[in-house]
């Protein structure tokens, strides 16, 4: 058999099995076109707030308890990492895990947001939406850095620090915040960085 031969053998085998499973195709096609649709349902209902991400957490050691993430820093990419953190804490630790990002004043997560005001201009404020999950949180896990937020967000973070459960800063930890925190014991100020 030449080469011109075995080619020719091999489309017409390759015909004749297309033709054979044309049910087969349609099935395949049909069901794709299934998965496709309930997989974006079931992403338009895990999706709860468009400024933040949520994987609810499955069986393992972390069942029924909830991590924030928080991702708010212009330097070391924790808007990529903390996802990522938060995807493995669910998904093989069984931790229901909420994302929080720093975002500009459009909304966006913006990593390149500046921390120093420009010359002869005041300061910008950063924003994390969703601080509000701080409240249902069993730990908090930051990852910022510099952040000068409004007063109602500072307190939110400052009632979760006086609840005693644990906090994690990662990285930039110590100068998270470049705006003090209201934060006092017995009259006392304390700083992020230094005290908590």
């Amino acid at each position: 058999a030449t080469p011109c031969d075995t080619v020719d053998e091999t489309l017409k085998n390759h015909s004749r099995k297309r033709s054979q499973s044309m049910p087969g195709l349609i099935l395949r096609i049909t069901c794709s076109i299934a998965i496709i649709i309930c997989l974006g349902h079931r992403a338009a209902r895990a999706a709860d707030h468009e400024q933040w991400l949520t994987y609810p957490g499955g069986d393992g050691p972390g069942k029924g308890k909830r991590i924030v993430l928080i991702a708010a820093d212009q330097e070391y990419r924790s808007e990529q990492s903390m996802p990522m953190m938060a995807k493995i804490l669910s998904q093989h630790h069984g931790f229901d895990c909420t994302v929080l990002f720093g975002v500009n004043e459009k909304g966006e997560v913006d990593p390149t947001m500046p921390v120093y005001p420009e010359k002869g201009k005041p300061l910008k404020e950063h924003h994390i939406p969703g601080l509000e999950h701080l409240a249902s949180a069993d730990l908090v896990i930051f990852f910022a850095r510099l952040l000068t937020l409004p007063m109602s967000e500072r307190e939110l973070i400052v009632k979760y620090a006086d609840s005693g459960k644990p906090i994690i800063s990662l990285r930039t930890g110590n100068h998270a915040f470049l705006a003090p925190l209201p934060y006092r014991i017995n009259g006392r100020p304390i700083r992020w960085g230094e005290d908590v």
